[in-house]
């Protein structure tokens, strides 16, 4: 059962991921730098992945602010 409740896991994280990045690269495509920028801090902040979890709050909070002033 932990085994099945792990892949699940990551097939979950691999979603997150991936709309993640299909959502940024549509705001790229029609110029929305801005919005793409502060897309990705946001989620970088609130991601319940892993991996961004394990990013230092100071390179998630950055990643916002720039969002913002972009």
């Amino acid at each position: 059962m932990r085994n099945h409740l792990t892949k699940l896991s990551r097939s979950l994280e691999l979603i997150f991921c991936v709309a993640f990045v299909e959502i940024a690269a549509v705001m790229l495509v029609f110029h929305k730098v801005h919005l793409m920028m502060l897309y990705l801090g946001l989620a970088v902040l609130l991601s319940p992945i892993p991996a961004l979890c394990r990013l230092p709050s100071g390179i998630r909070f950055c990643a916002v602010l720039l969002g913002v002033f972009l």
